[in-house]
């Protein structure tokens, strides 16, 4: 942990800086360049299994803020490289680091590793998600093999709501193989709603070339209209190894204390959901599935009480409790 955190340190020191781009109205973009490393003492997502198209969760180990939303919880899906932070309502915000269709580079023995850590003091931690050495599925399908590879990695900020995308070193020789929608899928969607999957407050990609990328921004007609993402709203090549991309919040991320007297645990639950209320009297909650429908009712008692959850299929929830959405994962 001290050599990343001394990594951390001159990265940030010695990166080229690039000017700075609006994301919409609650970020901002900045290029930068620094010296990608891969993480230690790291938390396996794949438990040494070979994979493809999994889904994995990874607790944060702080509270991360979200315009006017906090996000506990990250969840990987959909070719794995698809970051989901589900929020304490109906909508979802979708880190896009890398959006492609992704696997193990090996179809018997486990070659690229994903994993999380957390480095840095409490106060000023930093959430570290790694995929290491990752194949394409269109390449093992197409070619029988893999050798097309990358690396990249997000970090999550504890102090002021900032995220970035790091990219690390590629042997990407196929570039339309490896991106069949034209380009690399770099962006941010804000406020997906979960029950629509069509409509969203913001969607914001990098498009160009990656180090000196403009913000495109991306609306559900302009989905219709093209059938998928529009020309020239990607990066036209791979970036670079060393690249980064520093996302950093233009609204003060601090902690909505109307939260805290509402606690659940563990997430991701199995059979049972330990709840934790500090109100003065009973309240009616509401469990939705993420397509929004309400799938049962209870009432919460003021102290700790126990929910039975092994009934609920495997998959993301949402507890509704006095006009307040929370999140929970059953595995």
């Amino acid at each position: 942990m001290k050599n990343i955190l001394i990594a951390i340190s001159l990265t940030l020191a010695s990166a080229g800086v690039f000017a700075q781009q609006a994301v919409g109205p609650h970020y901002t973009v900045t290029i930068l360049n620094g010296a990608y490393q891969n993480i230690e003492e790291a938390t396996s997502l794949d438990q040494g299994l070979v994979w493809d198209d999994p889904t994995w969760t990874v607790p944060f180990p702080f509270p991360f803020y979200t315009f006017n939303d906090t996000i506990n919880t990250l969840y990987v899906g959909d070719y794995g490289t698809t970051v989901y932070g589900v929020q304490d309502d109906l909508l979802i915000d979708i880190f896009l680091i890398y959006y492609e269709d992704i696997a193990n580079a090996d179809n018997n023995v486990l070659v690229s590793p994903v994993s999380y850590t957390t480095v840095g003091p409490p106060g000023n931690q930093i959430l570290i998600v790694e995929w290491q050495n990752v194949g394409f599925y269109e390449d093992g399908i197409t070619n029988g093999t893999f050798e097309n590879r990358t690396n990249f990695q997000l970090w999550f900020y504890e102090n002021g709501g900032v995220f970035e995308y790091h990219y690390g070193p590629n042997s990407i020789t196929a570039f339309d193989l490896a991106h069949p929608e034209g380009g690399v899928i770099c962006g941010l969607i804000e406020n997906l709603n979960s029950a629509s999957g069509q409509d969203w407050s913001g969607f914001y990609t990098m498009s160009g070339a990656p180090e000196s990328a403009t913000v495109s921004n991306i609306s559900p007609l302009d989905f219709l209209n093209f059938g998928g993402f529009p020309p020239n709203s990607l990066l036209n090549v791979e970036p670079t190894d060393g690249l980064i991309y520093r996302f950093e919040p233009t609204f003060s991320a601090v902690e909505e204390i109307s939260e805290i007297s509402f606690r659940t645990f563990p997430n991701p639950c199995q059979d049972q959901l330990v709840i934790h209320f500090d109100g003065h009297a009973s309240v009616q909650a509401h469990i939705f599935d993420m397509r929004g429908q309400c799938i049962e009712n209870f009432m919460v008692q003021p102290g700790t009480q126990i929910l039975s959850t092994s009934h609920l299929a495997s998959g993301l929830y949402l507890i509704q409790l006095n006009e307040k959405t929370y999140s929970f994962a059953k595995q």
